[in-house]
């Protein structure tokens, strides 16, 4: 492992999935315990997190039954390994709010069949039982997503934002990072001026708010975040859940931002030329191509995460006017509002 600052120990993961190539795992050596930040990918998709936990470990001289790991958020490259960590008596700390709002984040809808059945119909998507398409829809859905519902269900010690967990030198206080899902949070510590900032900024990446309610605008929630992360932690080493670490000069956080804000006219401007009530996927293909509109045997899962990632768009569109929603037979619709823009003064920086 390679020690970025004294006592906080870092190795990329190599996995080499279809939608990911490396997952960070991060130790943050203490005295009477220590800390891993995430419990990486599952074994059933790979073991390369368990392999890699256990050399650590080894290296370090660190014993499992002495070792606490803070779940970020909840999507399965980060919570993988729970199980091993329970077997071998780590303990677990989790946002509760994560917890309580697990349906609104992609893979976990879609791993129970009802919910991604009101899903898929939402979308626009023919939910027939004779129908070819929704077979494959639900077909592909239990080969990505079938382990999830084993995997949510495990005992953790709450930690909200705002709570500190002390180990050695270090006192971690726990940061909110709603957006990319709702209860993620980061670890910060002010004195040796680190942010482990999970999934929510990822250098050269801009990430997908993969949650969607109908209460909440989750890609609101999370430029927000990113306001106030560019603001507030200027000059503090970030440690993201992929990628390289890096020092917060704004920049990385302001593509992010000019990326989203671009999507979002770019929505706006589809819907205002159709004219016309559109479904997601219909907007989903008219933005980033006709590709994720239509399903296959080999792109479910960034199908998905698009029609995700538009609903996200759609929804932030609706909380500033500019677009409103129609929902007839179980399928939602969108319509721009002719006489008005997007753009949302309260959040100018985006």
């Amino acid at each position: 492992m390679k020690e970025i600052l004294p006592d906080i120990c870092i190795e990329t993961v190599r996995c080499d999935l279809k939608n990911m190539s490396s997952v960070n795992m991060v130790i943050v050596r203490g005295g009477e315990r220590s800390l891993l930040v995430d419990a990486g990918i599952p074994p059933i998709v790979s073991d390369v997190s368990r392999t890699a936990l256990e050399a650590a470990l080894r290296e370090l001289g660190l014993e499992p039954d002495r070792l606490d790991c803070v779940i970020t958020h909840l999507h399965g490259d980060h919570l993988g390994l729970i199980p091993y960590l329970h077997e071998h008596g780590a303990r677990v700390f989790m946002n509760p709010e994560e917890a309580e709002r697990r349906l609104d984040v992609v893979c976990h809808r879609l791993s129970y069949p009802r919910e991604r059945k009101a899903f898929y119909r939402a979308m626009g998507c023919e939910c027939r039982e004779d129908s070819g398409e929704y077979r494959l829809l639900c077909s592909q859905a239990d080969e990505c997503y079938s382990f999830y519902p084993d995997e949510l269900h495990f005992d953790f010690l709450p930690v909200r934002a705002g709570e500190v967990l002390e180990y050695g030198r270090y006192r971690l206080r726990a940061v909110g990072l709603k957006g990319h899902t709702f209860g993620q949070i980061g670890l910060y510590d002010e004195d040796g001026r680190v942010l482990f900032c999970a999934d929510q900024v990822i250098p050269g990446v801009v990430p997908i708010v993969g949650s969607s309610s109908e209460t909440d605008s989750y890609l609101g929630l999370y430029l927000d975040s990113l306001e106030e992360l560019r603001s507030r932690y200027e000059g503090v080493l970030f440690v993201p859940g992929h990628g390289k670490c890096f020092v917060n000069d704004g920049s990385e956080i302001g593509n992010i931002l000019n990326a989203y804000r671009e999507r979002l006219a770019a929505v706006r401007e589809i819907l205002r030329q159709a004219g016309s009530p559109m479904t997601v996927r219909e907007v989903s293909g008219a933005v980033y191509g006709p590709q994720f509109s239509v399903i296959s045997g080999n792109n479910y899962q960034d199908v998905m995460l698009m029609w995700y990632k538009t609903c996200a768009c759609l929804r932030y569109l609706e909380e500033t006017g500019s677009v409103r929603e129609e929902k007839k037979e179980g399928i939602i619709y969108w319509v721009a509002d002719p006489g008005k823009e997007f753009y949302d003064q309260d959040r100018a920086g985006v």
